[in-house]
């Protein structure tokens, strides 16, 4: 092997562990979220899922709002694994959300700040339309009773 050869070898592999380290920091922590449906009649109920992966010890973790919208329901769950001498967290954040008004919505991003570094998940619009609940109650006996032909 010539010399040339072992040079350009040696930058390679120094290419490749840099970016096998960088990637791997990167995919270490990380937030995501998601909405099952981005448009929906009022009341009718949609799911926002947040996902927080890696090591936050010692963050501030800043949740959306959620203005303008209801909160049916909501789940957690967390799971902690032990990897290379840190502790990795899981957490999994499930709301069940409606609007009570037809219009367009935003869900902000959730926010991890920590060591003056900024993670956040994705902004969502949900377009809601339809009667405002108010007046969809009015009608609900007439609706439930039905009617006999």
């Amino acid at each position: 092997m010539s010399k040339l050869s072992k040079i350009v070898h040696c930058y390679i592999f120094i290419f490749c562990f840099a970016i096998f380290l960088w990637g791997f920091g990167e995919n270490a922590k990380k937030i995501e979220a998601r909405v099952d449906k981005q448009a929906v009649e009022t009341g009718e109920v949609f799911i926002y899922s947040l996902k927080i992966e890696g090591d936050f010890a010692g963050s501030k973790l800043t949740l959306p709002k959620f203005e303008g919208l209801k909160i049916a329901s909501q789940q957690q769950s967390k799971n902690y694994s032990l990897e290379t001498d840190t502790v990795k967290l899981t957490l999994n954040l499930i709301y069940h959300l409606f609007a009570p008004q037809p219009g367009m919505f935003t869900i902000e991003p959730a926010v991890i700040e920590r060591d003056g570094r900024e993670y956040k998940s994705k902004r969502f619009t949900i377009e809601v339309s339809g009667r405002p609940l108010e007046e969809k109650k009015k009608i609900l006996p007439y609706i439930q009773g039905g009617t006999d032909l």
